[in-house]
């Protein structure tokens, strides 16, 4: 099990990120304003390519909708997957996985918002 949070991507690993809302001490950002922002990070792979399966967990609420739908794209392949709405923003805490295929060697991972705003990321972890 392999468990990215930002402060390591931040340290380790080559991160891009267009629109980032908030960037807190806790190692947390929010995707925020226009539709299209993005969060980028690799991710590598020293065995075989598989199937993994990839956590995020995050917070936020878009008022008047049960959540938000936001893209994952790894190596170019995009599926999008709905974010639920927690109870509060940055205080409530849910996490979504989704399974994905990881290829041998380096991978790109994106995050992208469909709509104006975004959810609360503090925490990746790829299985």
């Amino acid at each position: 099990m392999k468990r990215l949070m930002f402060l390591l991507l931040l340290s380790s690993m080559p991160l891009q990120a267009r629109e980032v809302k908030e960037f807190d001490a806790g190692w947390r950002f929010t995707l925020g304003d226009p539709k299209g922002a993005f969060v980028e990070w690799y991710q590598e792979n020293d065995g075989s390519p598989h199937k993994a399966t990839l956590v995020i967990r995050y917070s936020g609420k878009k008022n008047g909708a049960k959540g938000r739908t936001m893209t994952i794209a790894v190596n170019g392949k995009s599926t999008n997957l709905f974010f639920p709405n927690t109870k509060a923003y940055g205080t409530d805490w849910k996490t979504i996985e989704t399974e994905i295929k990881i290829g041998a060697g380096a991978n790109t991972i994106r995050l992208t918002t469909l709509e104006n705003g975004g959810m609360c990321i503090d925490e990746i972890e790829v299985r």
